[in-house]
């Protein structure tokens, strides 16, 4: 939480909020409110600062849909293809540097870690058995609840933290 000391009502409510960076925005949200009403800026700088919250917040669910986009399976197949190629060639390669036992001994090994990697990719190309779609519903569902049944904190406790100087 690198926010000033005297804000601690602002870092516990973001801090306490299932996702952060939303309560930050929903906070930000009711400063430019209340500094608009207020009369401490204008409409058009309120729009403005409005129309930045709204890249951010656009921001932030692009962030939430690339941390939970599963990897497509084309990239899985291609790399199961590319990583066979490899091996096939692999042996030819280290016959220049190693050993006829020492070239089997490292494709061997390298095999192994590269088809362990290959299974697991094979997973990923089946994100619907286990993408949890149950969950990913229900954290949509409470973050629209949290935007209006969780408000952030009365202004008027702090409100000379916020007037213009």
């Amino acid at each position: 939480a690198l926010l000033l000391p005297h804000h601690k009502v602002d870092a516990d409510f973001a801090m306490t909020d299932r996702k952060a960076p939303a309560a930050i925005l929903r906070r930000l949200r009711q400063i430019i409110a209340t500094a608009f009403a207020q009369g401490t800026i204008s409409s058009n700088e309120q729009r403005l600062l409005e129309q930045n919250l709204q890249n951010l917040d656009k921001a932030l669910a692009i962030c939430d849909r690339v941390r939970s986009t599963p990897i497509p399976p084309v990239y899985g197949s291609h790399a199961s293809r590319l990583m066979v190629f490899y091996l096939a060639f692999l042996p030819s390669a280290l016959l220049n540097f190693l050993p006829v036992r020492g070239t089997i001994e490292v494709t061997l090994l390298v095999g192994y870690a590269m088809l362990g990697l290959d299974e697991i990719s094979h997973l990923f190309e089946q994100p619907f058995k286990f993408m949890p779609l149950y969950q990913l519903a229900k954290v949509s569902s409470l973050d629209c609840a949290d935007a209006f049944c969780r408000p952030p904190p009365s202004l008027d406790d702090d409100a000379e933290h916020y007037k213009p100087k």
